[in-house]
């Protein structure tokens, strides 16, 4: 009974891990004169938009997913960060983005100082 549950955390895991890959890298090459190195770079965008139940989404640093919201006297957005749980709600910053609006159903970010 025990394996076929490790078998589906572990493949829990790995569709987690591989559904937060950046989709917008773009590769270069560095001549020189022995060797060819390429260079990775992710590209941030200046917003993102997290959804109630919809793919995780990556920030700077870590792999996001919005779990839920909290309505009552002001809505907090419950977040998965890379496997920590956080609790954010408007103004507050994460990961290099501020919360600018939550719905009961999506959470803006936009990258701060853009």
């Amino acid at each position: 009974m025990k394996q076929p549950l490790l078998i589906i955390i572990l493949a829990c895991l790995a569709w987690l891990t591989l559904s937060c890959a950046d989709k917008n890298i773009v590769t270069t090459s560095q001549e020189g004169p022995a060797t060819r190195e390429a260079l990775l770079v992710l590209q941030q965008p200046d917003n993102l938009i997290l959804r109630l139940g919809g793919e995780p989404v990556q920030l700077a640093t870590v792999c996001g997913r919005l779990v839920g919201v909290v309505d009552g006297v002001g809505r907090i957005a419950c977040l998965d960060l890379g496997g920590q749980p956080a609790a954010l709600s408007q103004g507050e910053m994460v990961d290099g983005y501020m919360v600018v609006d939550l719905t009961l159903n999506s959470l803006l970010l936009k990258r701060h100082g853009k």
